[in-house]
């Protein structure tokens, strides 16, 4: 809506709240079943109230236990992702298929040692 593409600064997916950075990381309902899907398969992401606690929780997170921090960011992305392919061409993505992808793409990146092999690209 910042950018005058559309009229409408609600969550596309029903949530009838404004669309803003603190809903897409933390609020919206669609990300809580993502990470309850996740935590069915014995992960252990919290579900945060705000974006506040959100970094902090990162930033713990990424001290303790990088993969798991790296999960809940990568099924923030693919939420993101998914949120675009339905308000674009209306397609839905299922929370499995986002949970699942978050754990690939997690499980593929973590194994990288992510300073050598793209140092030239950063």
């Amino acid at each position: 809506m910042h950018r005058r593409l559309i009229n409408y600064n609600g969550c596309p997916r029903g949530c009838n709240k404004v669309e803003d950075a603190e809903h897409i990381v933390v609020n919206c309902y669609f990300i809580h079943e993502v990470i309850k899907t996740i935590n069915k398969w014995g992960f252990s992401i919290p579900i945060l109230p705000d974006l506040s606690c959100c970094f902090k929780e990162l930033t713990d997170m990424s001290n303790s236990n990088i993969f798991l921090a790296n999960l809940y960011c990568s099924a923030i992305f693919l939420t993101w992702k998914s949120r675009n392919k339905f308000v674009h061409g209306n397609k839905k993505d299922t929370y499995n298929i986002i949970a699942a992808n978050a754990l690939s793409f997690t499980s593929s990146s973590i194994n990288y040692d992510h300073i050598t092999v793209s140092w030239d690209y950063n």
